[in-house]
């Protein structure tokens, strides 16, 4: 087995500290102390917790037997640590992470005092361990801590307060860093230890005397000059994540170059604890850093001070990798945390760090993803719920759905759209397309197109490839409908009323949706009149919507939409294929609507027959699909009855409509498609019952609804 030097080293220590005895404890502390010194912060916390590991705590502090020479050794050490600057991560993992064989470090109120009396502490000494453990990952570990201060740490501060410089213990004596802790805990903390104002009081006049020359103890010495910002320094672990993503970002693509490298470098910058969030967080930058950090400056050995001043530049710049290497990264979180759960690293992902810029940050993202659960499913439903970060969460569709062949939504859990009816399904080997049978897909966006980072253009390659599959989607989903789900259906109606071979099936479940039907039945009716207005009154799509409305059973409900133009132009060719009366309907339609209708009805006349106005009219403004006779004599008809109820200026261009209708309905024109040509001489239309229906008895209708419903003619 090859081990690189770091490894071998932290062997050796390992090995020494478990083998002391009298006859080589002088040789065996000198190996390992050389050994700390060439190897730095790694070997040293190591060696601390071997110490610790090998110390049975659980005595009376009188050790005699086969931990003699590691306590005495511990001890040693104990007198040293509280001066590094490290103090309180070396110890704190010392504590938190003994080896196997260490059964008396677990979280108990006694482990202090049991720690005191093993190893001989001094008062600083055992206030210092005590301040040191609330950093602890252990919850226990805290609260036993806490409670021991409350007893310890009131007195502590009145003895040191109480002494002078000639006495063995004063507040000269208290090693800058836990003086730091000491001030940091009772301003700033939010523990209660029972520490008075006047007790802080005059720690502080003490410490201000006897430390007045150690800066690092100024803002707590001057609380009152504080800045305000320094307020939240009790926060400052909610941000520790971005701290270290920000180091590892700056260190650039070598501190991954291999998976050892990576370990090593994550040990200097004192990553010590492996979290979900932060490991998210990491893969996050990864992926939107994937390129670019070309610059960044080559990661130093923090242990080699000459490589700082530069001495290995060029060799560093000829060694820079280009990317980040993920695997490595993965490979080296998986050694340092074995129990990680991947799938709250994916739960995780929605955070300020994520968004993907391109193919290589999504492909870099996944592999990592994907090496880091192993044989687990990747678990798209964490990526479906709704991301406080939105814009992270929309870049993620947006490269998944422009690189299929790197991730594929179909190919994990997710609720299908229901296509079994379609007559021709969509192509089954389709990646692209078959992203879109996925309808917790269609939510999620739909619910992205409420925020600015939206862009709609994501819908038009299934709007164009595969619009049953988009309509069907839409239409199964139990979202309340918004701005862009509307605005879809109503962009998709008038495919379905081209020549598309799903379209009969597509209108039957639109129509009969199991959620919001009202809304998206009048979406559809609402598409259709679109659909026609915009075809500037072509017939042929009048017929087809005719169609379509029959087959749904919903030409009634078509003929009570607005605008006036359309459900008039349907009604007549309604009527000419018997689906309804148009005499009848048009009376109807004045009783409810009033003049409003009468003048849409000599608007409609005027546009689909110009020359009923009188005067010469160009071949090129005709109509393609003139009015039938039959249609126009019936309206003239029913107008004409109207005349003396109206306004005046209305009423002149009703008559004049049937002064120059003679003229028009001599001239026949084809009819529109699907109604059969019928054929009737002017004479016969204007004896029919729709110009023989007395004035009067019309008048009355419309200015009485009542007697216009008894009157109705029956159907």
């Amino acid at each position: 087995m090859n081990l690189d030097s770091l490894s071998f080293a932290l062997s050796n220590i390992s090995y020494s500290v478990a083998n002391l005895t009298k006859k080589n404890f002088k040789s065996s502390v000198l190996e390992i102390y050389r050994l700390v010194a060439n190897h730095g912060l790694e070997a040293e916390r190591h060696l601390l917790r071997c110490l610790f590991s090998h110390v049975d705590f659980s005595g009376d502090g009188k050790s005699s037997g086969k931990d003699f020479h590691q306590t005495q050794l511990l001890i040693q050490e104990c007198a040293f640590i509280l001066h590094r600057p490290n103090f309180v991560s070396t110890f704190c993992y010392a504590i938190d992470c003994p080896l196997q064989q260490q059964k008396s470090l677990r979280p108990s109120s006694s482990l202090l005092s049991q720690l005191s009396k093993v190893l001989k502490l001094s008062s600083v000494q055992e206030i210092a361990f005590a301040l040191a453990l609330l950093y602890s990952s252990i919850p226990e570990h805290i609260n036993h801590t806490v409670n021991f201060l409350k007893q310890k740490l009131p007195d502590f501060i009145k003895y040191i307060c109480d002494q002078d410089s000639s006495s063995q213990e004063d507040s000269s004596d208290l090693p800058p860093v836990i003086a730091h802790l000491l001030l940091y805990q009772i301003n700033c903390g939010n523990k209660d230890f029972g520490v008075s104002l006047e007790i802080k009081e005059k720690i502080h006049n003490k410490l201000s005397q006897d430390c007045s020359d150690k800066i690092p103890l100024q803002p707590y010495l001057y609380i009152d000059n504080l800045d305000p910002t320094m307020e939240n320094i009790g926060n400052i672990s909610k941000t520790s994540d971005d701290s270290f993503v920000e180091i590892i970002q700056e260190m650039g693509y070598n501190f991954t170059t291999s998976a050892e490298e990576c370990k090593n470098n994550m040990a200097q910058i004192g990553l010590r604890e492996i979290k979900a969030s932060l490991v998210a967080k990491v893969i996050s930058m990864m992926a939107r850093s994937c390129t670019g950090l070309s610059d960044a400056l080559p990661l130093q050995n923090m242990n080699n001070m000459s490589s700082m001043w530069g001495d290995n530049k060029e060799k560093s710049d000829t060694n820079q990798q280009a990317t980040w290497n993920v695997e490595a990264f993965v490979q080296a979180v998986q050694d340092m945390n074995p129990a990680l759960d991947w799938k709250e690293v994916v739960h995780e992902l929605d955070n300020s760090e994520f968004l993907l810029k391109d193919r290589k940050g999504l492909k870099l993202l996944w592999q990592g993803l994907i090496l880091g659960l192993g044989q687990e499913t990747f678990p798209m439903d964490r990526m479906y719920r709704r991301w406080r970060n939105a814009e992270g969460q929309f870049s993620f569709f947006q490269q998944v759905l422009n690189c299929c062949d790197i991730v594929c939504l179909a190919d994990y859990v997710h609720r299908p759209v229901l296509i079994d009816a379609l007559k021709a399904p969509p192509e089954e080997d389709n990646r692209n397309i078959s992203n879109w049978k996925s309808l917790d897909l269609i939510e999620t966006l739909l619910y992205l197109s409420e925020t600015p980072y939206f862009k709609e253009e994501l819908f038009m390659f299934p709007s164009a490839n595969c619009p049953d599959l988009l309509i069907l989607g839409l239409i199964q989903t139990s979202r309340v409908i918004n701005p862009l789900h509307q605005e879809l259906l109503s962009s998709m109606i008038p495919v379905f009323l081209g020549n598309h071979p799903n379209s009969a099936i597509v209108f039957h479940l639109a129509w009969h949706s199991q959620y919001q039907s009202s809304t998206i039945r009048n979406i559809i009716m609402h598409a259709m009149a679109d659909w026609y207005v915009r075809g500037d009154g072509d017939q042929t799509r009048l017929s087809r919507i005719l169609d379509v409305a029959q087959d749904l059973k919903a030409l009634s409900m078509l003929l009570n939409l607005t605008p006036f133009q359309f459900v008039i132009d349907l009604a007549c060719l309604a009527s000419r294929r018997e689906y309804l009366k148009l005499d009848k309907w048009l009376t109807d339609k004045v009783r409810d609507h009033g003049e409003s209708f009468v003048e849409a009805c000599v608007s409609f006349l005027t546009r689909r027959s110009p020359q009923i106005m009188g005067g010469s009219v160009k071949e090129e403004n005709l109509p393609k699909s003139a009015l039938p006779s039959e249609t126009l004599a019936t309206m003239i008809g029913f107008l004409h009855s109207l005349a003396p109820s109206i306004s005046q200026e209305l009423s002149e261009k009703i008559l004049t409509m049937v002064a120059n209708c003679p003229a028009v309905l001599n001239k026949n024109r084809l009819p529109p498609p699907g109604v059969v040509k019928t054929s009737q001489g002017l004479q016969s239309v204007l004896s029919s019952s729709a110009i023989n229906t007395p004035t009067n008895s019309s008048v009355r209708k419309w200015e009485n609804p009542d007697l216009a419903v008894l009157n109705a003619p029956s159907a």
